[in-house]
């Protein structure tokens, strides 16, 4: 913070210290607007924030089978490709038989 040199508006006449007036007003208005502007955003932060931890306070810890969210995924992205998903099955079926082939063998 920067300190007042009141020297300088004691030799000044009285137009001039009305005009110093009117922009120190000015300047008070201009930091209220942003001081406001600030403290609008920081507000809207911390809203946002608490609604974060909500949510999150809400959601299940644990899920089961049918409503994991990866397994949605999993379901959502079989029925966007399907033709990649039955591939993907059929070479996972392959590598379980020859996985269980190696263990019989054993």
């Amino acid at each position: 913070m920067k300190t007042i040199n009141y020297d300088k508006y004691s030799t000044m006449s009285i137009k001039q210290l009305i005009s110093a007036l009117n922009n120190a007003e000015k300047k008070q208005t201009k930091i209220k607007e942003k001081l406001k502007q600030e403290l609008s955003e920081v507000k809207e932060l911390i809203s946002y924030l608490k609604s974060q931890i909500k949510s999150s306070l809400n959601k299940p810890r644990f899920y089961e089978l049918h409503n994991a969210p990866s397994i949605k995924k999993i379901q959502k992205y079989e029925n966007e490709n399907q033709e990649l998903a039955e591939q993907a099955r059929v070479e996972l079926n392959k590598e379980l038989k020859s996985y269980a082939n190696e263990n019989d063998n054993k």
